[in-house]
């Protein structure tokens, strides 16, 4: 049952994450300004891109460090 939750949340934020992944040719940064935004949990992006949510996180740091660098 909690699983079948968690499925149809993915399925209500795709339209979201493939916004963002539209807007944004870099896939780092598109994950990272999705995260940013608070739209989305980084478990979200990371299950939307096939990807574990670890991977998320270090491609927001990644982001963050070249933003404050600029």
């Amino acid at each position: 049952m909690v699983a079948l939750i968690f499925q149809g949340a993915a399925r209500t934020l795709a339209p979201v994450l493939a916004e963002f992944q539209r807007h944004y040719e870099q896939r780092n940064e598109a994950m990272a300004r999705a995260c940013r935004s608070g739209a989305c949990a980084m478990k979200d992006i990371g299950d939307y891109f096939g990807i574990h949510h670890m991977t998320v996180s270090r491609a927001v740091q990644q982001f963050e460090k070249v933003v404050d660098d600029e």
